[in-house]
């Protein structure tokens, strides 16, 4: 059976036209992750191209993930997932518009709620358990207010454990990127409340009221928790 990403292609927009056969063998599973691509010469010569135009096909898809290089073994299709699928659509976001950094928050709002409401059907005791445990650790640093990173990286932590307890590591992953790119307004956020008790109970407030809802498996109330999320609004 003939494979479509290694037929000979034409002449126009070679490049391009590479990519989008090494995609679309991608894509309907003729090559699969770990798959090891034939080299640089090799390919060239079975799609009738120069090996200039391989290589910068091959390095684009590295740039976005799609590939691997490894220099003493080859090249090969990507195992896992890697943020630079995702950074495309954040980059055209932040490019398109100046209100980009709203857009962002809407994203992962949307995306943490989705998340989460697999994760509060599927989460383990053990889960439950480790986002308590986060969650005494930020009021705690809350209460101190001395160490910013200390109160950032313990917000990670009970979100984070959260979202892992999907258990879609793709979902997971997506999640993951938003929220790298919200990093540093939720850490303003913090900054600013640090000043005022009131916002900072209402931080532990939401998060034990998304903790409740781990807890009894319920989720009525998880929108409400998510969309009035304090270091969003």
């Amino acid at each position: 059976m003939e494979r479509e990403h290694i037929k000979v292609i034409g002449n126009v927009g070679l490049t391009q036209q590479i990519i989008d056969r090494i995609k679309k063998g991608i894509l309907t599973k003729e090559l699969v992750p770990g798959d090891q691509l034939p080299t640089n010469e090799e390919l060239a010569k079975i799609l009738g191209v120069q090996t200039k135009n391989v290589k910068e096909a091959i390095m684009y898809l590295t740039a976005m993930g799609v590939l691997e290089i490894h220099h003493t073994q080859g090249t090969f299709v990507s195992r896992g997932f890697s943020h630079a699928l995702m950074e495309p659509i954040i980059y055209g976001i932040i490019l398109c518009k100046s209100d980009s950094l709203e857009e962002l928050k809407e994203m992962h709002k949307f995306t943490v709620l989705a998340v989460l409401n697999l994760a509060v059907k599927k989460a383990l005791k053990k889960e439950i358990d480790q986002m308590s445990a986060h969650l005494k650790t930020l009021k705690k640093e809350l209460e101190k207010k001395n160490n910013l990173d200390n109160i950032v990286a313990a917000d990670d932590n009970f979100y984070l454990t959260a979202i892992n307890a999907s258990h879609n590591l793709l979902l997971v992953n997506i999640v993951k990127t938003a929220r790298t790119y919200t990093a540093e307004s939720r850490r303003a956020a913090f900054k600013r409340m640090l000043s005022r008790k009131v916002d900072i109970d209402k931080i532990t407030q939401n998060h034990a009221a998304l903790l409740k809802v781990f807890k009894n498996k319920e989720l009525k109330d998880l929108t409400e928790i998510v969309m009035n999320d304090p270091l969003y609004n």
